[in-house]
This record gives C-alpha cells, structure tokens and sequence, in this order.
C-alpha cells in the first residue's frame, strides 16, 4: 500500500530478499532495478530480473514485480460540524478540506441535501454530503446534518385596535364582521412561513339599548404552531337622540266650561319619536 514517500524501504528490502547457491564457488547477484513506473498518485510498479552468477561466468535469472497500490481513500480534515439552527438561519454549504497519503491533488465535490421532514413545515433536518476523490479514484465521504426548528413566534408589528360605531340597530353586523376578519387591523409577519389569525369572539355585551361591547382576542399562529396574541375591543354605542316623528301644534280651543279634558289629552299624546338603537320614552 502506498505510504506516500516512494515505500522505499519496502522496496530495498524485496530487491534484497534473493539468495543462489553454487556447488563449485561463490554466487555474486544482481538485478536490473532502475525505477517504478509512474501510475496514479505516487503508485508504480516495476518488472526486475535478479542474474545470479557464479566465479566461471555461469548465470541463472529470476523475475518478479514489485507493485505500490492506492486502495485507501482520502481523509477528511476538515468537516462542517452537525448543528440545531432556527429556520430563519440556515447557513449555506460549508467547504471541507480533505488530503491523501498518496496523491497530492484531492477533488472534493458537494453531492448536495437531503431533507427530511419533522413534525411540521419548518422542523426538519438536512443532511449534507461531499465526496473527496484521489488520483487513483478511491473516495470517501463526509456529511454534515443540520437540525432546523421553528421556535419563534409571530410577530405582531401592528396590534389589534380599539373601534367605535355608532349603533345602526341591526347589530352593526357588517362593522362587526369587517373587523373580525381584518383582525382588528392586527399585522403580523413570521421569519419562516405564513401566519394564521383566529380570534375568540362569541358575543357583544348586552348594554342599553341595541348597544354593547366585546374585548376580543387575536391569535396568529405559524406553521409550527408558535402563537402570538393582540387584542382590542368592539364597542357599539348610541349618541343620536331620537327622533320626533310627529310633533304637536300650537292648539286653542274653545272653552267648553269642563277644562276640555278631551281635547288636552288627545293634544298632549298627538306626539311620536323613533330611535335606531332602541325603544323611546316620551314625557
């Protein structure tokens, strides 16, 4: 296995490990090592035959190869670390740093994310991965995985106002609703999806006449379930007097010796007032 420094120990040792015996003299050995081959990264190989000769000239060969192979990834030295973040605050893909014992050039690529959805729209997790490939194609991977929450609330830059009508005799119904579903003018934003409103109005108050009031409270909600509250009060009140629709004349009768009791109490109950708001009492 490659060691990155040429394995030359390995190396001397295999060029040395021969032996040869003679039966009539001395054997001297040598062999036709000059260098390995240039493959990927700092692998090689080369073929070497060992000559064994004796003192009279006699030779005998041996051939045999000796091969430096990559079989070993990269090592990553660097990785962005696992890690919880708000929704609101992601971070882009980080760049890892790998090396290799074996090849001075190392090609990491991001393979992109995978999510994974939790427990509503912005609770999920992202898991990310690079790979780092060495001249020889060997690769290993690495990945980060991201936990993303949506722990904050609403924000409400707008709250809920107060509004006065004046009583229209129906109820004011429509003033009612428009309010309702405007949420009491109420705004609201959220740092990671859309906002919902829901309110808890039953019923005006019963005061005088068709009059009355409610405090209601508006609720937004984001998708995960985090709430907010703002809240104002409905009120319908009545500051128009009635009004006369018949109203006495000046009247002179002739005396008729009995105080004209008739004609005084007709007179004094020929009168009528209407009111929106409720009923009218005339003295």
């Amino acid at each position: 296995e490659c060691d990155g420094n040429g394995n030359t120990a390995a190396l001397e040792n295999w060029l040395n490990n021969v032996a040869a015996s003679d039966l009539c003299g001395m054997v001297s050995i040598s062999n036709n090592f000059q260098s390995l081959s240039d493959l990927c990264g700092l692998t090689g190989s080369a073929l070497v035959t060992w000559t064994a000769t004796d003192e009279c000239g006699n030779s005998a060969t041996t051939s045999a190869t000796f091969a430096i192979a990559d079989a070993t990834g990269p090592v990553f030295t660097f990785v962005p670390a696992n890690m919880t973040r708000e929704c609101s605050g992601v971070p882009a893909p980080g760049t890892p740093t790998a090396v290799d014992n074996c090849s001075s050039n190392v090609t990491i690529v991001y393979n992109g994310q995978v999510r994974t959805d939790g427990n509503c729209p912005n609770n999920y997790t992202l898991t990310r991965s690079w790979t780092a490939t060495d001249d020889c194609g060997n690769s290993t991977v690495a990945s980060q995985v991201i936990t993303v929450k949506d722990t904050k609330a609403p924000h409400v830059a707008v709250p809920a106002a107060n509004l006065t009508v004046e009583c229209d005799g129906s109820g004011n119904t429509a003033d009612l609703n428009a309010w309702l579903s405007s949420n009491g003018g109420a705004i609201a934003t959220d740092n990671c999806g859309q906002v919902s409103w829901s309110n808890n109005f039953t019923s005006l108050s019963d005061n005088c006449g068709l009059t009355g009031s409610a405090t209601v409270i508006f609720t937004a909600s984001d998708e995960c379930g985090n709430v907010k509250t703002t809240s104002a009060t409905f009120t319908i009140v009545d500051s128009n007097a009635p009004v006369f629709t018949t109203v006495p004349s000046d009247l002179t009768v002739e005396c008729d010796g009995n105080g004209n009791t008739v004609a005084l109490e007709n007179w004094l109950n020929n009168v009528a007032a209407s009111d929106l708001c409720g009923m009218v009492t005339i003295t």
